[in-house]
């Protein structure tokens, strides 16, 4: 016996391919055409009676010419719609051509979105676990440094260290050794870390952004072999109950990608993530816990015991904070860890605390920038348009625009996508903002 269920849906997809075909499907799967059954039957009932077959025909045969002439301009329209939607899509989610580049050439299944290329992710972040199960819980991560390494290779290509650098020469961190994480695996990873200074790292991040041949001389998707000197951050996301997500417009003064929207901060791994006591030594628990209450909560103080004290005073508000992965930043040659929090509080909350917390005293106003939250539906409308709107999280009226005039720093975009997976909500079409990629 046929499949008539298979065969049916190929029938369907062949007709998909023309516009004649959509066209008919369109019609086909209206209320129309039981419609003008009854039309048809009346009318056979009316010429019957006063046998005129002829004008039956005739008046049959204008109404589905005409109908079928509105639904095929409505068609057209529908396509240009969409072809303007899908191009809106295209522009703001489209892989760039270096980080395409360097994906192809590594032989592997990577997600490209922009210039971001994900190289680990937690394998339950395409599973159907709760939003505060996915990822990595930080304490489970184990952060170490293992090695010191010098770059006077990258260094002489430059031009050496930058004179326009000012003391302090504090410590960097840039990540060495990854661990191998695959789909069936879902271990406690250990990351290693080398060190490095800051007037190394930010003489050659300055020049090296804006030359993609030094990139492709001395860049390199295997932290082993990556010879450009880089400092390895948390970049976060920070949603709230309702779906909101914060945002913050960079000071034009922010050591990088000032003047642009971040989803939500970054925050630079310091001496003391590596070794803090009583919170999980060796881990990624501190990082995440002093990253929150310095870039959200806002707290003064650099000390460990005063951070400790700061999140146990915004642990209330805090549903989860997961460890999702880590990508590569293709124009500065470096690798990031992509981190989620999870917030019991609504933007309103978060708004009240920090006004009474800086009342109190212990709560600074973060340096970087300004806060706004973008809505669930701005979220999407993002992706899909390269477009959207938000609200300042303490004057509901300020309302502004991201994209377009007002530019996104450079991995925002993957972060929005990623969270937008991990919601389990519509997400846009693959191919605009992955490479080799099957979710």
């Amino acid at each position: 016996m046929p499949d008539w269920n298979k065969s049916t849906t190929r029938f369907r997809s062949s007709l998909k391919r023309t516009f004649a075909g959509r066209t008919f499907l369109s019609f086909w799967e209206s209320k129309f055409p039981p419609f003008i059954l009854g039309i048809i039957v009346s009318e056979l009932l009316k010429s019957w009676l006063h046998s005129t077959p002829k004008a039956f025909l005739i008046s049959i045969g204008v109404l589905l010419a005409l109908w079928l002439l509105f639904h095929a301009i409505q068609t057209r329209a529908q396509g240009t719609s969409a072809a303007g939607a899908s191009e809106a899509s295209r522009i703001a989610m489209r892989p760039e051509e270096e980080a395409k580049r360097l994906a192809s050439a590594s032989n592997q299944s990577l997600v490209v979105v922009g210039n971001t290329i994900e190289l680990i992710k937690n394998p339950n972040l395409t599973s159907l676990k709760p939003l505060n199960m996915i990822g990595w819980r930080p304490a489970d991560v184990t952060f170490r440094v293992t090695e010191e390494r010098r770059f006077q290779h990258i260094l002489d290509a430059v031009g050496g260290i930058n004179p326009a650098l000012t003391p302090p020469n504090g410590p960097k961190f840039g990540v060495a050794r990854v661990p191998f994480v695959t789909n069936d695996s879902d271990e406690m990873p250990v990351f290693s870390f080398y060190r490095t200074d800051y007037f190394t790292q930010r003489s050659v991040t300055l020049a090296i952004e804006r030359n993609a041949l030094l990139r492709s001389r001395f860049a390199n998707l295997d932290p082993v072999t990556n010879a450009v000197p880089q400092t390895a951050s948390l970049q976060a996301l920070v949603l709230f109950h309702n779906d909101d997500l914060l945002c913050m417009w960079r000071d034009k003064k922010a050591d990088s990608e000032g003047d642009t929207w971040s989803f939500t901060f970054e925050e630079q791994t310091r001496e003391e993530d590596f070794d803090s006591p009583g919170v999980y030594p060796g881990s990624a628990e501190f990082l995440f816990r002093r990253a929150l209450v310095e870039e959200v909560f806002g707290t003064r103080s650099t000390s460990i015991s005063d951070i400790i004290a700061a999140w146990e005073k915004c642990e209330e508000y805090v549903i989860a904070h997961r460890l999702w992965g880590m990508f590569y930043e293709v124009a500065t040659a470096s690798f990031q860890f992509i981190g989620f929090y999870w917030l019991s509080a609504l933007p309103k909350d978060l708004a009240a605390y920090q006004l009474q917390s800086k009342a109190d005293g212990w709560l600074g106003t973060d340096p970087e920038g300004r806060f706004f939250v973008m809505s669930r539906e701005e979220q999407m409308r993002l992706l899909e348009t390269g477009s959207a709107s938000v609200t300042g999280l303490h004057d509901s009226s300020d309302i502004r625009r991201v994209g377009g005039d007002s530019p996104l720093h450079r991995t925002s975009l993957y972060r929005l996508w990623r969270l937008s997976l991990a919601m389990n909500r519509r997400r846009p079409d693959s191919q605009l903002t992955t490479l080799n990629l099957d979710i």
